[in-house]
């Protein structure tokens, strides 16, 4: 959530973050946190949205985990779920069409909407 409303030039330094901890709202909060908490996330930090997505396996392709109803929040983040509910880790995904880009055969830019995957 962090590396989306503070970006840095340095993305993958943990240490980078820490200042802003206390800017959102984990207050009753289990972590590491479970994708069903994420609605009561953004109940708690109401200028941030949140999908999650996942790759299955079997199907060979990205699946929504969770798909936020908030449209109009100002920051908007997207999560790639790692593991599965028992150890999950969330990690962000900064450029979704980079994600998604080897679904078609086109090899330009990819837009992807950003309540639709």
């Amino acid at each position: 959530m962090l590396a989306e409303l503070y970006p840095q030039t340095k993305r993958n330094r943990v240490s980078l973050y820490a200042k802003y901890l206390h800017t959102l709202n984990l207050d009753g909060l289990q972590f590491p946190i479970c994708v069903k908490d994420i609605s009561k996330f953004e109940k708690q930090n109401p200028s941030i949205s949140v999908n999650c997505i996942y790759f299955d396996e079997e199907s060979k392709d990205f699946t929504i985990e969770y798909l936020s109803c908030q449209r109009e929040r100002e920051k908007h983040v997207n999560l790639l779920l790692l593991g599965d509910e028992v150890n999950p880790h969330f990690v962000y995904i900064l450029h979704m069409s980079r994600v998604v880009y080897g679904r078609t055969k086109y090899k330009g830019c990819t837009y992807v909407l950003r309540f639709v995957f």
